[in-house]
């Protein structure tokens, strides 16, 4: 089962990359769930390979609940899980109602992480994330996410979101501040580089 999650995954991130590229690309899935069965062919066309994911982690927490010695692993898979709602509420092929609900079952999916693993830095980052979408901003408690994510372990990801927040706001120095940190923590974090390229080339062009 959690290989098979796995392999998901993979495809998940495959689909997002290539998405940005071309629309209504094909995948073709190839399943075969025993040695001895004919192997079954799939078309997979865009979102849908998110339905199948889900349903994928479903069945993944489903037995883990049942299997004491795998009962550790289910934070890990609520925490796919999250991600794979959010990335279905940030696409936008869909309406502002399927979106909505997309964010409110990515709410509950890392609000399960949190309960069974309140100190991990990522499951608050993501979170953040969450309640800083659009149709829904709750802009306070997105911002306190980000500072627990920090509070726990300082890391890149949160301070990079954190200037993004000071960004949309029109907080400055506070943005340039919190980019420089999530640079010097990791330079390779590709995202802070291009925040703080796009911020000093508003506001100060002769700089940029």
């Amino acid at each position: 089962v959690l290989g098979c999650v796995w392999c998901f995954d993979r495809l998940i991130n495959i689909i997002n990359i290539n998405q940005k590229k071309k629309k209504n690309r094909k995948y073709i899935v190839y399943l075969c769930l025993r040695s001895k069965q004919e192997p079954k062919y799939f078309e997979v066309k865009g979102l849908q390979l998110f339905t199948y994911s889900r349903r994928c982690y479903s069945q993944a927490l489903n037995i883990t609940s049942k299997k004491l010695l795998l009962n550790p692993a289910q934070k890990y898979i609520w925490y796919d899980l999250a991600k794979c709602y959010l990335t279905n509420a940030l696409n936008t092929d869909i309406d502002k109602n399927e979106r909505l609900e997309f964010k409110s079952k990515a709410e509950l999916a890392i609000k399960k992480c949190l309960s069974l693993d309140p100190k991990n830095k990522d499951f608050w980052n993501t979170m953040g994330i969450i309640e800083a979408i659009e149709e829904t901003k709750n802009q306070h408690l997105s911002y306190n996410c980000f500072v627990k994510s920090l509070e726990i372990e300082i890391n890149a990801f949160a301070f990079n979101n954190l200037a993004i927040k000071c960004m949309m706001h029109n907080d400055v120095n506070l943005a340039l501040e919190a980019f420089t940190l999530s640079q010097n923590i990791d330079p390779t974090l590709i995202n802070s580089w291009v925040g703080q390229g796009l911020l000093t080339r508003f506001e100060n062009p002769v700089q940029s």
